[in-house]
């Protein structure tokens, strides 16, 4: 049968920074997934969270970040990222290619700084 799931997310009202990376998750997913399409681990990561968003603002930024790598993962698009390699990043942060072939920086990359 149809079952409803519904969670308040009390913790979030009135707070705009977590409400802007909430709704940022939620878009996210309505722009990578189609609208009829039913894809559980996706939900699951969404709801969960929004759970840990709701629970701990502090977290906001690695919630955030966590959501989208996770996200990535998901949906078969894992980056290749090396621990020593973010490791070695300096304390402002820096630039890495995510695929393991480029000698040279891709088009596109990550940006990764120190949280």
């Amino acid at each position: 049968g149809e079952t409803n799931h519904v969670t308040l997310f009390t913790g979030l009202r009135g707070e705009l920074d977590l409400i802007t990376t909430g709704m940022r998750m939620v878009e996210m997913v309505n722009a990578l997934l189609q609208v009829e399409e039913v894809n559980e681990p996706v939900f699951v990561l969404l709801v969960e969270s929004l759970r840990q968003l709701n629970a701990d603002a502090s977290s906001a930024v690695h919630v955030w970040l966590y959501f989208q790598l996770q996200l990535a993962i998901v949906l078969g698009f894992e980056p290749y990222i090396e621990k020593a390699e973010v490791e070695a990043l300096a304390e402002e942060g820096g630039a890495r290619g995510l695929d393991r072939r480029c000698a040279r920086l891709p088009s596109w990359y990550v940006r990764l700084w120190p949280l």
